[in-house]
């Protein structure tokens, strides 16, 4: 944090020792101190603030409870507040505060503080500060003492500076700054933040705005662990009549329907379920919930989805966790009549599981009573957690998915237990639980971070990640949710209106009036260290304190009162976090930052899942809209081909996730040569060719632009005859059947030339010509108007200085493929690129700093040269490398290479002289070229841009 040393010198005729008493001889030893009654208002002051002024000649108080230690003497220094008074002190003493800063929060003792009455403020001065080996920074109105080696307790010492106090510029004054600190004697209002985090209203809206009945009847009756609440206070707090806004605009009261008499009498005897649509589309594209209710428990859980079709699938997955969870087995299933119960899918899994379905008589939904209440409740607590975290309404999924695992928290019988006991068998913990939507810092890791980067990002806390002990904070920087138990909340203020983050809004129609709500393909049910059957007490699940509340740990473990003298840092976790007997195991922070699945089986099971569904969905309707193969069953001795899927995420040119794009591809190298195919050659554009068509549209003044042809290969027509493996995940037919292939599928050892056969023919139909120089090169005249699109596989680049001919162009493409336009180009080939008026710059920073990750040297110092002499002459003559041991990973060392070699290829010529020199020794490398090839990218690191 940078800034400038703040002045801290005596005021003239000054003098003083480091005790500041006054000297010898008789003289008047007389401080003044350069705030002014005028400076600070009267109610600042009664709040007990404390002022650094870097004028002050000492510290000094109005208060004498504010000392400790006080010692009195006769001859203190003479003081004048610059308002014509004057007097004495009559001794000092030293007082303890309490601070608060982005580090956390500390003890710290401040020696010399003179007892001045009448003062009318509390001094610190920024001079013995310096004198005591403090640093004073100040930048841009804030203030910042820091020490060095604080030691941390248990973690040990940390050999920087860190802040210990920090204060913001008053106004009309340049030299006084009002700091956020408190004394040790103004301990009542740090107990009173302590009161308000077990308060009556903060732990209503913990509970997702549970009514004060339910929460009096929680704390009454013993039914959770960790609730820091009185039934007594609960019951002063509904006698006030407490007005909840977020309430009053979610909840609604309608006359209830009479409950039926059948009630079930054990656990999962009686299951229900519906099906709720949104109007609006989730941050992870759900448009649907999912709701399953047992009967007997009370217990629900919920799954998002984006599409109904995906219902049967969740349903099964939810029905057979309870059972496996329970340990008993499903009997009777009620519904309504929706398309997504009511289907061949769903009979034959009832059929297998012996599991009679019940559905409702139509367009009578009380006879599904409880799911419907089930949706309302959930509704209700998503609408009034959403207003009061002031979030957009594309957060609820999030919401719902915390709702209802509060829910289970919760009593919604009579029963003197709730939801989450009598299904699982063992009483809740809610110490875990947060204000949804409340402001959180989650601690960066070390590897995502360079060490001038801030210790921790700020978010919003939306949930609880299942399976972790983690909680889920959105960061709204980065557009992404990460799941950490290293958070820090502040629970007492809302979060800042985040309510105009775009979102993909949808019809509010529905298919059927039985069809009524839905889901994400997530699951919500339990919150997270919540149980295990057994419990170490309250604090042993999360390390996460509560700014806004003081100090302490997420499970309420830490006593507010009773300060740690060392800053609560969140880079590691307490011991009561190893996997111990008896103790909680949790798992180490981890972003969810979606991977690639390498097979059908991980995709389907992921947490993307419903992404990678909706892309594999779309690669078949594309692949069967082209007629890309029937069914056929081989003749004998056929070589059939087996088949795979591929996943892969489409980044913008900032790393963001564009779009999921799955694509089923033929195992080329189980084709043979002869039978299944003859010539495989297609040109492709190579980079030579991309860098001068840039430099020439620059040079030109022309436009360029980016179109994606979708499914490329499946134009190209196959003139052999081949067979594939249906699918997997989409296998149909009687038994038996192949696929006969009739376009070229992905992963044939033809499929690239026929599809590059077509598009020839397509755009030589349009008056295209073929660069002599490079056969991906296309090129139209018209007159003075030109038009040249390069192609390299399914990618096409179109230039013109023409922009009407360029939207014949690719309206001519749209009538023969299906495209995707996408505008000025952006990313080509992984190459950044950047226009700016008449010039084009292209970049591989994305890739160069990846590569910087890969091998570890993210913290390391850049190189001023790529090479320095005494590397180049042992790169070229091998001196001093002949008796040395083989590199221990030859691999490691060809891959760093290779890495370095494709930026030197396409976008960094100034590392070619030394790629060149280190791939000379790609075969048995030495610990010295190892180290030179890291050198090489310390300086790529060093210049990326």
């Amino acid at each position: 944090r940078g800034g400038n040393r703040g002045a801290a010198g005596n005021r003239a005729g000054s003098n003083r020792g480091d005790s500041g008493t006054s000297g010898d001889g008789g003289r008047r030893n007389t401080f003044v101190l350069a705030t002014t009654i005028d400076d600070v208002s009267q109610h600042i002051q009664s709040q007990g603030k404390w002022i650094l002024d870097t004028g002050a000649g000492l510290h000094a108080t109005d208060c004498k409870d504010d000392l400790i230690d006080y010692v009195e003497v006769e001859n203190g220094p003479i003081f004048k507040a610059g308002f014509g008074g004057e007097g004495r002190s009559p001794g000092y003493g030293k007082v303890e505060f309490v601070t608060y800063t982005e580090w956390g929060t500390f003890s710290v003792t401040v020696t010399e503080v003179w007892y001045m009455p009448g003062l009318g403020h509390r001094i610190l001065s920024a001079g013995r500060l310096d004198k005591k080996g403090c640093r004073i920074l100040a930048n841009n109105g804030r203030i910042f003492v820091q020490m060095e080696n604080v030691s941390y307790g248990g973690y040990g010492t940390l050999h920087e500076w860190l802040d210990v106090m920090e204060g913001r510029l008053s106004e009309g004054n340049s030299g006084v700054y009002y700091m956020n600190i408190h004394t040790k004697a103004h301990q009542e209002r740090v107990k009173a933040l302590a009161v308000l985090e077990q308060s009556v209203d903060l732990w209503h809206r913990r509970f997702g705005h549970l009514g004060y009945e339910g929460l009096g009847r929680l704390a009454k009756e013993g039914m959770v662990k960790g609730l820091n609440v009185t039934a007594d206070q609960v019951k002063e707090a509904a006698e006030a009549k407490r007005t909840c806004e977020p309430c009053v605009k979610a909840k609604l009261t309608r006359v209830p329907h009479p409950p039926s008499g059948n009630v079930s009498n054990l656990v999962l005897q009686r299951v229900h379920s519906d099906v709720c649509e949104m109007p609006i589309k989730s941050m992870g594209g759900a448009r649907y919930m999912v709701t399953i209710l047992d009967e007997h428990s009370g217990f629900a859980t919920v799954r998002l989805v984006a599409t109904k079709d995906m219902v049967p699938d969740v349903l099964k997955e939810a029905l057979t966790l309870m059972e496996n969870q329970t340990g008993k087995r499903v009997r009777e299933f009620q519904t309504d009549r929706g398309r997504e119960y009511v289907n061949v899918r769903m009979r034959e899994f009832f059929w297998d599981k012996g599991i009679l379905h019940s559905t409702s008589v139509p367009y009578t939904p009380e006879q599904n009573g409880r799911a419907e209440r089930l949706n309302r409740t959930l509704l209700e607590k998503v609408r009034a957690m959403l207003q009061d975290a002031n979030l957009e309404q594309g957060f609820w999924a999030e919401a719902v998915m915390t709702a209802c695992a509060i829910r289970n928290c919760s009593p919604v019988s009579d029963r003197g237990a709730t939801p989450h006991e009598l299904f699982h068998g063992y009483k809740p913990d809610v110490s875990v639980l947060r204000v949804f939507g409340c402001t959180a810092w989650v601690y960066s890791e070390k590897q995502h971070r360079n060490k001038l980067d801030p210790v921790c990002e700020k978010g919003v806390f939306v949930g609880y990640e299942r399976g972790s002990k983690g909680y889920r904070v959105y960061l709204p920087q980065q557009r992404k949710v990460v799941v950490s138990c290293n958070v820090r909340f502040d629970e007492q203020y809302p979060q800042q209106d985040m309510t105009n983050i775009p979102m993909d809004t949808v019809s509010d129609d529905s298919d059927s009036d039985e069809e009524h709500s839905a889901s994400d393909a997530g699951e919500s049910g339990v919150i997270p260290g919540v149980g295990g059957g057994k419990s170490n007490g309250a604090g042993t699940t999360h390390d996460g304190g509560n700014i806004g509340n003081g100090t302490g740990s997420a499970g309420g473990d830490a006593n507010i009162g009773q300060e740690s003298r060392y800053p609560r840092r969140t880079h590691k976790a307490p011991d009561r976090y190893s996997p111990e007997p008896g103790k909680r195991h949790v798992t180490v922070a981890a972003t969810t930052i979606p991977k690639e699945p390498s097979t059908y089986e991980e995709a389907i099971n992921s947490p993307e899942a419903v992404h990678w569904r909706q892309a594999m969905d779309e690669e078949i309707a594309s692949l069967h809209a082209q007629g890309t193969w029937r069914l056929e069953h081989p003749p004998q001795g056929a070589n059939v081909i087996p088949g795979k899927w591929v996943y892969k995420l489409k980044r913008d040119a900032n790393g963001g996730i564009e779009r999921y794009k799955a694509r089923y591809v033929a195992k080329g190298y189980k084709q043979i040569e002869g039978v299944d195919f003859d010539e495989v050659f297609a040109p492709t554009g190579c980079h030579a060719t991309v860098r001068a068509f840039l430099a020439s549209a620059a040079a030109e003044g022309m436009e360029v632009h980016h179109v994606d042809v979708r499914t490329a290969f499946l134009h190209g027509e196959l003139e052999e005859q081949i067979y594939c493996e249906q699918p997997p995940g989409y296998v149909t037919g009687e038994g038996g059947e192949k696929c006969r292939l009739i376009k070229a599928l992905y992963g044939l050892k033809q499929a690239g030339r026929a599809w590059h056969r077509k598009l020839e023919a397509i755009l030589a139909a349009n008056g295209f010509e073929i660069s002599e120089s490079d056969p991906s090169l296309f090129i139209k005249r018209v007159g003075s108007r030109v038009v040249r699109v390069l192609t390299h596989v399914d990618d096409l680049l179109i230039a013109s200085n023409c922009a009407s001919l360029m939207a014949e162009v690719k309206q001519y493409l749209a009538k023969s493929f299906d495209i995707r336009d996408l505008g000025a180009v952006s990313v080509f080939l992984g190459m950044e690129i950047m226009r700016n008026g008449g010039e084009l710059k292209i970049s591989q920073r994305r890739y160069a700093f990846d590569l910087v990750e890969r091998f570890g040297l993210a913290d390391a110092q850049p190189e001023a040269v790529p090479m320095k002499p005494n590397l180049v002459q042992l790169t070229a003559q091998g001196i001093g490398v002949v008796e040395q041991e083989p590199f221990e990973d030859a691999t490691k060392y060809r891959a760093l290479v290779g890495g370095l070699m494709y930026l030197a290829v396409v976008t960094r010529p100034d590392i070619a002289q030394a790629v060149y020199r280190l791939a000379r020794y790609m075969s048995k490398p030495v610990p010295a070229h190892w180290e030179a090839a890291k050198a090489v990218l310390r300086y790529v690191k060093g210049t990326a841009t």
